[in-house]
């Protein structure tokens, strides 16, 4: 819900291409983080999945922003083609921004219901099901809710340089109301709310992880990978929030893109900031995932050194092996208790036993 692209002024320029930048960069990331964790036996839980999911959202809206900007720029549109194009962006956009926020939900959830049953000695873990239902449930929610952009959004028939939502009372102050409450203040209670229990059960996970000596937790349950789950949440609410506020305050003033670029400047370049903050989290996250968790990173240093030609060290491919290895153990426990895990029939498949050494994490 942004502009696409306007030929204006310098500073309208001048933030187009910085955010077609991030587009692209983001793009490649996403594609990269989402290979890495199909593909990698040491990423096939819930979670990663989940963060999957959220990389998908993401590379579509920076494929999509790409190309419509591409055709903008380089393609002579007429009025009906540009309100397409532009309601097409912007239901597309908030479509990605839904489905982040609840893939964050559901992460949190997810690790909430499973840390508090390995506090009972009960391994919670979803089954490939359960996890296509949520995947599902997620985008068609989103298919759905993002509707009203469709009617809401739109071009000038004088300018069809600008994508704009238009001001429509009352609709827009209905949906953006409901938008803000439903997908971001109800979300982020619901986050904090599990991350604040989660923190509350941290000091129990220990003494039953010795119990089990040290390797019934899974990763998905230490204090790192949970800490980094909260800067990636954190990171993705800051950045979108001040487009949230924006999207409410021109609803209740009456106000749009074009009316500010005509009377008030100054805040019509802060809401090119806004959304420009906002498109920056298709280009954060994947930057934090690397970061800030140890098994992706892990896996992408292999990834980059096969993919530069260099020699994998050998102390990789013995935590490799070490990982996979516990991996099959932990699986062919939870197998033998009758719990859910990935088998060879799902497209979560471990390697095989006759592939390479540098292909033990792949």
């Amino acid at each position: 819900m942004a502009n696409l692209t306007h030929s204006v002024s310098t500073p309208e320029i001048v933030i187009g291409y910085l955010t077609l930048s991030f587009h692209i960069i983001s793009g490649f990331l996403n594609f990269f983080i989402f290979y890495v964790v199909h593909q990698s036996a040491k990423l096939h839980s819930s979670t990663y999945a989940f963060l999957a999911n959220a990389c998908v959202s993401d590379f579509i809206l920076s494929f999509i922003y790409v190309i419509f900007f591409i055709v903008r720029k380089s393609a002579t549109l007429s009025f009906a083609d540009a309100d397409t194009l532009c309601k097409l962006f912007n239901y597309i956009s908030i479509s990605s921004c839904i489905v982040s926020t609840f893939t964050f939900v559901a992460i949190a959830v997810d690790r909430h219901r499973s840390i508090r049953g390995s506090l009972k000695n009960q391994f919670k873990v979803m089954t490939d099901k359960e996890i296509f239902l949520t995947i599902t449930a997620i985008w068609m929610s989103a298919v759905i809710l993002s509707t009203p952009l469709l009617i809401l959004s739109g071009t000038y028939s004088y300018d069809t340089d600008i994508c704009d939502v238009l001001p429509v009372k009352p609709l827009n102050e209905i949906f953006f109301t409901l938008m803000f409450i439903f997908l971001f203040l109800l979300p982020l209670s619901i986050i904090v709310i599990m991350y604040v229990r989660i923190y509350t059960m941290k000091n129990h996970i220990h003494p039953f992880q010795n119990q089990q000596r040290n390797h019934s937790v899974p990763d998905q349950q230490s204090p790192s990978f949970i800490r980094m789950l909260i800067i990636v949440t954190g990171g993705f609410i800051t950045l979108t929030l001040p487009i949230f506020l924006f999207l409410v305050f021109a609803a209740y003033s009456n106000t749009s893109l074009e009316i500010l670029r005509q009377e008030v400047t100054p805040i019509y370049y802060l809401a090119w900031v806004c959304y420009t903050v906002a498109f920056s989290v298709t280009f954060v996250n994947p930057l934090l995932y690397i970061i800030c968790d140890n098994n992706i990173r892990f896996v992408v240093k292999i990834y980059i050194l096969q993919l530069l030609g260099l020699p994998v060290g050998e102390e990789f491919l013995r935590q490799a092996k070490l990982n996979q290895t516990f991996s099959r153990i932990n699986n062919r426990r939870m197998s033998t208790i009758h719990l859910s895990t990935f088998s060879s029939r799902n497209s979560w498949k471990s390697p095989s036993d006759g592939s390479t050494q540098t292909s033990m994490v792949m």
